[in-house]
């Protein structure tokens, strides 16, 4: 045994040798069986080894890894015999692998440390982890070809029979083959299932309950003034994942039942699992209810209808209406554009914040239209994460602007103002709010009783030119 152990010793040190390119030959390797047997257990024990220490925390051990393994060996012998065949030196074959495997010590310590610190280098440079694979793979290439020069003494044109021979019976099975490679398996702990409370909903009888609650928060609505002109406020948050839509929404109505007397003719719809049972959901079913029953509340001539729409918006202009595992349909401009029409409701005021909501501008407006939006039909609009109380649009428009007293058709404009300095301040590709105004809906808000008007509607915000930007 010990005579094995110095014999492999010899082997992995001119190993290392002759992967650096040093000057070794055949004679200095211990060529025999039983070194080739201690090669590969030496190996498989370093890959085990490795693998360990790689895939922590408390890893498990996976035996079809020793597939891997074999299969490898299997077929870099087969190709190592098909090139000491092709060179006529079948003597050859033992040589080769065993020159091979001698020569891929620092192979394995370099692959190991790509695969552990992966991570981290992607991290700094994803370039730079593939040229370091790259790199290793042509290295190890050259050391493979360098052992079967040697070993057939052939000359370097050789390498024209070695290099095809090694990609067509070795490399490319094995890189393109499902082959199990890790011994060890990483058992992370389970994470939190944000699904969970989705999963234990009620999400038939939620489904059915909703006629009941739609109906249950119209009745709560005060009726209309004869001879005065009301605004009417619906907020939409359309996405229960992120609670940010949920506490925009709820923002947005306080704010304007105190600014604009929207008190007793405003309502909220809204999807997320904090107020499934307390507030209708945003469906398009539900809108659809909503927007009907106050066009035959409002006086047509008198009223106007301000909708405020927050979600998730796709390139193909579609809101996003989602509550999970609920089948809810997306909102498109034509569908909203349907659903007014039908409702007979003729003054609108319609503000969209979500991605490409620009895309909503062509299909609703009109000469008793205006239409608002947090980003061009191409620009995505910014601040949806669920740890935020607004989106960049929902925070300039109703607590920086119409928060502090200004008039809805300056806050609309100067919050366009705003969300365009703050994304310039952090380096954002600007999402060009819209706003459009149609030839009457100007004169019309002007019109509107209470705080609005108090507020001052007069001057520039009482011309009649329809406005577009």
């Amino acid at each position: 045994m010990r005579r094995l152990l110095k014999d492999l010793w010899a082997n992995l040190h001119h190993g290392v040798a002759f992967s650096l390119f040093m000057r070794r030959g055949v004679g200095d390797f211990r060529i025999g069986i039983d070194q080739l047997l201690m090669l590969l257990l030496f190996f498989l024990g370093l890959d085990v080894a490795f693998d360990y220490i790689t895939h922590q925390p408390a890893p498990s051990f996976d035996h079809h890894a020793f597939a891997h393994f074999a299969v490898n060996l299997l077929l870099f012998t087969l190709s190592a015999y098909v090139i000491s065949r092709l060179l006529r030196r079948s003597e050859a074959l033992l040589p080769i692998v065993l020159i091979s495997y001698s020569a891929s010590f620092l192979f394995a310590l370099i692959n190991n440390a790509l695969v552990k610190y992966a991570g981290a280098i992607i991290t700094f440079s994803d370039t730079l982890y593939l040229v370091l694979v790259y790199a290793v793979v042509v290295w190890s290439v050259l050391v493979v070809v360098r052992s079967a020069l040697h070993a057939c003494e052939a000359r370097r044109r050789a390498a024209l029979v070695i290099v095809p021979a090694l990609f067509v019976v070795w490399a490319l099975p094995v890189s393109t083959g499902e082959w199990e490679k890790s011994f060890w398996h990483a058992n992370y702990p389970p994470s939190e299932d944000r699904y969970a409370a989705y999963r234990k909903m009620d999400g038939e009888g939620l489904f059915y309950a909703q006629p009941k609650m739609v109906e249950q928060a119209l009745q709560q609505l005060s009726p209309q003034r004869p001879g005065v002109s009301d605004l009417y406020f619906v907020s939409f948050g359309g996405y229960a994942m992120q609670d940010v839509f949920m506490k925009e929404v709820a923002y947005a109505q306080r704010t304007m039942d105190a600014r604009f007397d929207t008190a007793g003719h405003s309502l909220e719809l809204v999807n997320n699992l904090q107020t499934r049972d307390t507030l209708p959901l945003a469906t398009a079913s539900n809108l659809r209810l909503v927007l009907n029953h106050l066009g035959e509340q409002m006086a047509g001539e008198e009223d106007v209808l301000m909708l405020y729409l927050s979600s998730h918006g796709s390139e193909r202009h579609e809101l996003a209406v989602d509550f999970w595992p609920l089948p809810l349909n997306d909102i498109t401009p034509q569908s909203l554009r349907q659903m007014l029409d039908e409702a007979g409701i003729k003054w609108r005021v319609i503000v969209v914040s979500a991605c490409y909501s620009g895309g909503f501008i062509d299909a609703l407006r009109d000469d008793h239209t205006l239409v608002a939006t947090a980003a061009a039909k191409d620009r995505q609009s910014f601040g949806c994460g669920n740890e935020n109380d607004f989106t960049y649009y929902g925070e300039a428009l109703f607590r920086d602007e119409l928060g502090r007293g200004v008039p809805l058709l300056t806050a609309l404009r100067q919050a366009r103002e705003a969300i365009h300095a703050r994304e310039q301040r952090e380096e954002l590709e600007h999402s060009l709010p819209q706003l459009y105004i149609g030839q009457r809906i100007e004169q019309k808000l002007g019109e509107i009783a209470g705080p609005l008007q108090r507020a001052g509607c007069g001057g520039d915000e009482s011309a009649t030119a329809a406005v577009e930007c």
